[in-house]
Formats: structure tokens, sequence, C-alpha cells
């Protein structure tokens, strides 16, 4: 099952450090600035795992490499392993082709260099989430349905003991997932979720 089109609900992309922003990618289809979430979330960034945050209508997902920021923000409609695969996906490609010489290039002015990074984004966002992700189908007994969630490939792939477990929220409660190696539900369970 192919993943829907989302290009219109990933509303930003940043990528920079504590200090600086040294990337930043705003959609057309946004409907405001998220300059202000960045300084949000480097502040609450302790490590190198993912942060999700929900803010009014909007998600937003950061994660700290290296000493680098790179955060994404979607509509609420958009689940995190979806924004979560876009934010693996862009910022591995930022690195490869800028890497190097990012530290050298900020005092120069940015506007023209990531001219053609920019340009590929859209397109990015329409064809990755399905090469490098999955819906999976569960079924949740307080919805009385299945349910379409998006899994990274690499989360399946990547681990070592299975079955892998997953927190699906929506619709106000949470279901818990159990994935196997093929991707396949083996169980899923309501469970309670504080904060």
């Amino acid at each position: 099952m192919n993943i829907p089109d989302i290009s219109n609900l990933i509303y930003f992309i940043h990528f920079g450090t504590q200090e600086n922003i040294y990337f930043s990618w705003k959609s057309k289809y946004s409907p405001k600035a998220f300059i202000f979430d960045y300084s949000i979330a480097k502040d609450a960034i302790k490590s190198e795992i993912y942060f999700h945050l929900n803010k009014g209508d909007v998600k937003i997902v950061y994660q700290k490499k290296n000493n680098f920021i790179y955060i994404i923000g979607g509509h609420i409609s958009v689940q995190f392993q979806i924004l979560e695969a876009l934010l693996d996906y862009l910022s591995k490609r930022f690195m490869e082709i800028y890497g190097d010489v990012l530290f050298e290039i900020f005092d120069i002015g940015t506007d023209d260099f990531f001219k053609d990074f920019i340009s590929k984004i859209e397109d990015t966002i329409k064809k990755i989430p399905n090469q490098v992700g999955t819906i999976i189908r569960a079924y949740c007994r307080i919805c009385g349905k299945y349910v379409n969630v998006y899994v990274k490939k690499s989360m399946i792939e990547d681990t070592e003991d299975y079955p892998v477990a997953l927190v699906y929220m929506h619709h106000g409660h949470s279901l818990l997932l159990y994935i196997d190696a093929d991707f396949k539900v083996r169980g899923a369970e309501i469970v309670s979720i504080t904060g």
C-alpha cells in the first residue's frame, strides 16, 4: 500500500547547530514561519534519539547528530514515523553533499549555495516515504476498525530482537503494536499513556 502524497503537509525543515541555522526551507503550503520552533528544539535536545512535539496543528520531529541539529515539521495528520524517515533521508543527503564545506560557507552567505538541494525537497517528500517505509494495518478495538500505520523500514531491519514494539497514538488513545521481521503485526493492545 502506497503512502498518499503528503507534499502539501510538510511545512519546514531546518538544519544547524546550537549557534546557527545553516539550512532552512519553508513550504509554500506552510501556514506560518517556524524559526521559533528551531530555538525551542535546539534547547530541548539532549541526545541523539528522536524527539517528537505536537504544537497545535503541527507535528515536529527533531534530532541531534554529531552536534548538528535536524528539524522537520508538518501537519498534525502526518505520522511521526514519516517525519523521521524524511529527516533521516534529507539529513544524510545534506551532509553527503555539504558536510565538508558547511562551516566554511556560512560566512560567505548561503542563499544560492543550497539552491540545488532546495529544488529536490518537494520531489523527495513525494517519493521517499514509499521507498524507506511501508504501511502496516493493525486492528484497533477502541475504534473498531483497522488503522494504517507507517513504519520506517530501518526500524524493523536494523533491530536484533523481534518483535519490534511501536506505539501508535491516534484519536486520544494509544495502540501498542508488535511487528515481526516481515512487517506483520503479531500483536496489538491498547496502552495507557502519561506525560
